[in-house]
């Protein structure tokens, strides 16, 4: 509902996007449940990408929320989520963790850290606190005009 998503943007930090600092309205405003932040739909979309095991996307607006997302975007929001980040313990600064390409910094163990924490918030359980050893994304794959070259190589070797 727009009451909700007014709510929600009214907490510290979450008027803008989390990932870019767009503004945002009531009624454009996106949020990843899983991190309990704020996005503009471009973010947004970057998020889906990721996959629902990293970033669970909601509109604000366009979306029902269930009881248990609200929960999470009132218990995380932004100035949670940077201030975790920037701990000393952390000390991932917001200026930092924009700078990795999305694709990472989602998967970092402090990320992964984070939210494990606010699942275990929203049970009711003790949030842990140790970073836990994460898989690395794979790399990308080369670009169409390299898988050329590389295929082209391959069966000039196979050939000789």
């Amino acid at each position: 509902s727009t009451q909700v998503s007014a709510d929600i943007l009214s907490i510290a930090e979450n008027d803008r996007c989390f990932d870019c600092a767009a503004a945002l309205l009531p009624s454009d405003a996106w949020a990843s449940v899983s991190h309990g932040c704020t996005l503009c739909l471009a973010c947004a979309g970057l998020h889906r990408a990721l996959g629902v095991h990293l970033s669970f996307v909601r509109s604000l607006a366009l979306d029902g929320l269930k009881p248990l997302d609200i929960a999470a975007l009132r218990e995380g929001g932004n100035k949670r989520f940077r201030l975790f980040l920037e701990q000393p313990e952390h000390a991932v600064r917001h200026e930092v963790w924009l700078a990795m390409p999305i694709e990472m910094r989602y998967q970092t163990p402090v990320a992964d850290l984070y939210r494990r924490r606010l699942r275990a918030t929203l049970r009711g359980e003790e949030p842990p606190s140790e970073l836990a050893r994460i898989r690395p994304p794979p790399p990308p794959p080369p670009p169409p005009s390299l898988r050329r070259s590389i295929l082209q190589h391959s069966r000039l070797s196979q050939t000789a």
